[in-house]
């Protein structure tokens, strides 16, 4: 995770609600340094785990924009109230970089000479 936190890649970062306090602060590090937000889960360290295919993950990062706003988008669902203003900013982020991508690369503005 530090690799793409460095590297400006990360998104999110989803924290596990029983991570122990040293994962929090590389995480709240990560965070910093990739300019992305942090979300504490309302599961354990474990669950997480089985979400992901792993053996008790404390913290996961997402560097896909597209995928953290859908994922974000649902946790606000559940909990608007924790998760909302981070799932409108990275559904914001997603949408702005699908309109960059969209752009025709090679175009060159016609100008009258």
């Amino acid at each position: 995770m530090g690799k793409a936190a460095r590297g400006g890649k990360v998104r999110l970062i989803l924290l596990a609600a029983d991570a122990s306090q040293n994962a929090a602060k590389r995480a709240e590090g990560f965070s910093f340094t990739a300019k992305a937000p942090v979300m504490v889960l309302e599961v354990s360290k474990g669950e997480l785990g089985h979400a992901l295919g792993l053996t008790g993950p404390a913290m996961a990062a997402i560097t896909d924009t597209g995928l953290a706003a859908a994922l974000a988008g649902s946790l606000a669902g559940e909990n608007t109230e924790r998760y909302g203003e981070t799932a409108l900013s990275l559904k914001a982020q997603a949408e702005a970089e699908k309109r960059m991508s969209q752009k025709k690369p090679g175009r060159r503005r016609e100008t009258n000479r």
